[in-house]
C-alpha cells in the first residue's frame, strides 16, 4: 500500500498535535501512526491506497494545532491496520 513518512517541525509537542493527526487519519480511513521525537518534532508514518486521501492527511498537518514552521514529506512503505499514537522515539 503507499504511502508517506512526514516530520513535523514547529511548537508541535504539548499542545494536542498528535491527537489531531489520529483523528485527522481516522476521517481519511488512514492508518499509519503519529509519534512525538526527541528534538521536538512530530513524525507521521500514513498509509492509504487513495493518494487524494494521503494529500488531505499532508496539508491538514500544515494547519494543527500550535506552530507548523515546516512539513517534510517522504514516499514510504507503510503497512498498518490501525492509525495509533506511539511512544516518543529519537530521529533516524
Amino acid at each position: 500500500m503507499s504511502g508517506f513518512r512526514a516530520v513535523v517541525f514547529g511548537r508541535v509537542q504539548g499542545v494536542g498535535f498528535r491527537s489531531y493527526v489520529r483523528r485527522l487519519a481516522e476521517l481519511h480511513g488512514i492508518t499509519g501512526a503519529v509519534w512525538n521525537r526527541t528534538d521536538g518534532a512530530v513524525e507521521i508514518e500514513a498509509c492509504h491506497e487513495d493518494p487524494i486521501a494521503l494529500s488531505a492527511l499532508c496539508d491538514g498537518l500544515k494547519s494543527g494545532p500550535g506552530r507548523v514552521d515546516r512539513v517534510d514529506r517522504y514516499p514510504a512503505t507503510v503497512e498498518a491496520d490501525e492509525f495509533r499514537i506511539a511512544a516518543t522515539r529519537s530521529p533516524i
